[in-house]
């Protein structure tokens, strides 16, 4: 990698301290760029190896701003490790900068923001795992109405099926419920318990799904693919912390 051209890589950042690292190291110009609640006070910004950092404080301009930088930096690359609520638009973004790049461009980013909103969206993409003949945990669509979706499942006895058990599993991320496996029950006097107490702490503004729940060790995975070819899978406990030095 030392021998090869020298190159101005652009992250849109998360978690991009060690690529930041590998591509410093290897002698490219590494520009970083963030929507940071933090403004700015996180990790990669101060890495020997950052070249510039600009901070996107404004959500609604994040994709013009993204697309900003591309142009101000002369971009050679673009890189999305940025968290997951902004990977819709990481995608407008790089679309965007294909269509005003003036060299030769290369990204890891998906280029088609409505494949990459299909694979954001829980639902739909347990539904096209399903289509496409993948083994998933079996799901319900709920409405923002939950009181009545869980009466209405638990008139047609979902509940009360011994071979399957179901939560409520929020589809935003970074909430703490989400860690809340607490099945719904089929008894009466018990389901009702269930919907006095429980849902009042739901956050109904949000999308939620019915899922079956699946006994044993629950793991996250990273997976890297480019033109049909797996190169990089990475797995860990869930939320194992993992902590960079600068």
């Amino acid at each position: 990698m030392h021998n090869k051209k020298k190159r101005s890589i652009f992250f849109s950042i998360f978690s991009a301290l060690h690529l930041a690292r590998i591509m410093g190291e290897a002698g490219h110009k590494v520009i970083v760029a963030d929507a940071d609640p933090t403004f700015g006070l996180n990790m990669t910004r101060f890495s020997k190896y950052v070249h510039s950092f600009h901070l996107l404080n404004n959500t609604k301009t994040y994709v013009e701003d993204l697309i900003a930088v591309f142009k101000a930096e002369k971009v050679d690359g673009f890189i999305p490790v940025s968290h997951i609520q902004h990977s819709i638009n990481d995608s407008y973004a790089c679309k965007g900068m294909k269509l005003s790049a003036i060299k030769p461009f290369g990204t890891l980013a998906i280029p088609d923001p409505n494949l990459v909103e299909e694979l954001d969206n829980k639902f739909q993409f347990m539904a096209k795992c399903q289509r496409l003949g993948l083994s998933v945990p079996d799901f319900k669509h709920c409405s923002n109405n939950l009181e009545n979706d869980l009466r209405q499942f638990h008139a047609e006895k979902l509940f009360e099926n011994g071979a399957k058990s179901y939560f409520l599993k929020p589809l935003e991320l970074q909430r703490t419920e989400r860690m809340d496996f607490t099945r719904v029950p089929g008894d009466k006097n018990k389901f009702e318990e269930y919907v006095e107490n429980k849902l009042r702490y739901k956050d109904q503004s949000i999308p939620y799904i019915l899922s079956e729940f699946i006994e044993g060790q629950e793991y996250a995975a990273n997976i890297l693919c480019h033109q049909g070819k797996l190169l990089m899978c990475q797995v860990s406990q869930y939320f194992l912390l993992i902590y960079y030095s600068s």
